[in-house]
């Protein structure tokens, strides 16, 4: 929002840089749990309400938004159907989407760092043996 905008309320003109930042962080929390709760930036972007200059910004969630679903469709999309297994693993797990799914890049991660230390091991002791093979010295 810009300052010269009618819009702009003039006692936030002398606000403080901390009430500021808290308020922008309260208007992204909002968003991300409207877009949690929805299923989705799209559908979160349609109800989540316009950041207001108040000291408690609003979540508006309407079922309205959403498009009914058709009794002729038997079996979900796949991306639909992990979408909404990561959901509920989320829910039951006490935190947001994103939350596990940086969690589990994380471990993917680690896990990736151990499959490329024991190969980097193997790759090592093979050369090893090679030498000895040849009758050089491994070292």
């Amino acid at each position: 929002m810009h300052v010269e905008s009618p819009e702009f309320e003039g006692d936030h003109l002398e606000a403080d840089a901390r009430w500021v930042a808290s308020q922008l962080d309260k208007a992204v929390l909002a968003r991300l749990s409207a877009q949690t709760q929805l299923g989705g930036k799209k559908a979160a972007a349609v109800t989540a309400p316009v950041p207001s200059t108040s000291a408690t910004p609003a979540v508006e969630t309407t079922a309205s938004t959403s498009s009914p679903k058709k009794s002729t469709q038997k079996t979900e999309s796949p991306v639909k159907a992990s979408k909404k297994k990561a959901t509920e693993e989320a829910d039951a797990a006490g935190v947001s989407v994103r939350e596990q799914m940086r969690q589990k890049w994380k471990e993917e991660k680690k896990e990736r760092a151990k499959k490329r230390k024991v190969a980097k091991k193997e790759k090592f002791e093979e050369r090893k043996k090679a030498k000895i093979e040849k009758g050089e010295n491994p070292e």
